[in-house]
């Protein structure tokens, strides 16, 4: 899930941004593997070990870029982002 306006548009616009997710977690790891297929270095993006709370808080204060399952009960981020 992407914030609309964000200027990501395909995995390696990831390059540069900070993305949370909590490590060593199946999106932690989903992460990775989207990151290598799309051969991003995963060194080039800002990656931040938060827990899911963190996570919507960061989103709603436009801090950072969410995995997709990084905050699967936080309704709000819905009308500000896309998939």
């Amino acid at each position: 899930m992407v914030r609309n306006g964000s200027g990501v548009n395909e995995i390696k616009d990831l390059i540069g941004k900070k993305v949370a997710t909590p490590f060593v977690s199946t999106s932690h790891y989903s992460l990775l593997f989207v990151l290598n297929n799309a051969k991003v270095d995963a060194t080039k993006v800002n990656i931040l070990n938060l827990q899911p709370p963190e996570i919507a808080a960061a989103f709603a204060r436009e801090t950072s870029t969410p995995p997709t399952s990084g905050i699967p009960s936080s309704p709000r981020p819905r009308r500000t982002a896309r998939c």
